[in-house]
Order: structure tokens, then C-alpha cells, then sequence
């Protein structure tokens, strides 16, 4: 991890019930320059985002709690439209007119790569 970058790119919050798939994504967003907080769902990423300017909400669609990752990722870009929001699944594909404005989809698994290129940074350019 390049120590400059931390500072310059944030916070990122990463929604995700499993714990080794929370760690991966986690480890992978620490490379890119990110400060990572975890949440098991949207119940306790709630209460991060809360207390948080978080540059960065990376979150599975299928967890348990009271509302699944897309439509928490639906509330964060209403209340929050600053923030880049990145959705993952294994499970389903969801097409671009049913993500929030502005977000993006991955498909588990995916890659330090594919996240690096789904980023962008404050310049309009993506996250090197």
C-alpha cells in the first residue's frame, strides 16, 4: 500500500456478510489507497456511514438484515451523491438502468483490477 495515496483517496466502506469475501475486497481497496471499514450489512453500515465521509461504498447485493445491498446502495446515492458506489454479486447480474445513478457493477469474483478500473479518482480519472 503506498502511504501518500490513504489521505488522498478516503474512505471506503465494504458491505459483505462473508467474512473471507469482506477481507479479499477489503485487501484490495487498502492496495488501492483506501482506508477500509467492514460492515456484515446494511443495519451496521447504517451506522458507519453515519459517522463516516466515505468516499467509496462497496457492497453485496444479498445479505441478511433489513434491506439487501442494492437498495442500500439506492439510499446512500440519494442521501449521499458524492460517494462512488460499487455492487457485487455472484449470484445475479443486474443491468445498468437498475443501479443507482452513477453506480457500478461487478460480478463475482472480481479483481483488484476490475475494481482499480470502476473507481475514479477526484481528477475524472480512474484510480491508479
Amino acid at each position: 500500500m503506498q502511504e501518500t495515496n490513504v489521505r488522498e483517496r478516503g474512505v471506503a466502506l465494504v458491505v459483505e456478510d462473508d467474512a473471507l469475501v469482506a477481507l479479499v475486497a477489503s485487501e484490495m481497496l487498502m492496495d488501492l489507497g483506501y482506508t477500509v471499514h467492514q460492515a456484515g450489512n446494511a443495519d451496521e453500515a447504517a451506522e458507519l456511514l453515519g459517522d463516516n465521509e466515505v468516499a467509496v461504498l462497496f457492497t453485496d447485493i444479498n445479505m441478511p438484515g433489513s434491506m439487501d445491498g442494492l437498495s442500500f446502495a439506492r439510499a446512500v446515492a440519494l442521501l449521499r451523491p458524492d460517494t462512488q458506489i460499487l455492487i457485487a454479486s455472484g449470484r445475479q447480474h443486474i443491468s445498468a438502468d437498475a443501479l443507482p445513478h452513477g453506480a457500478k457493477f461487478l460480478s463475482k469474483p472480481y479483481t483488484e483490477a476490475q475494481i482499480r478500473a470502476a473507481l475514479i479518482t477526484d481528477r475524472g480519472s480512474p484510480v491508479s
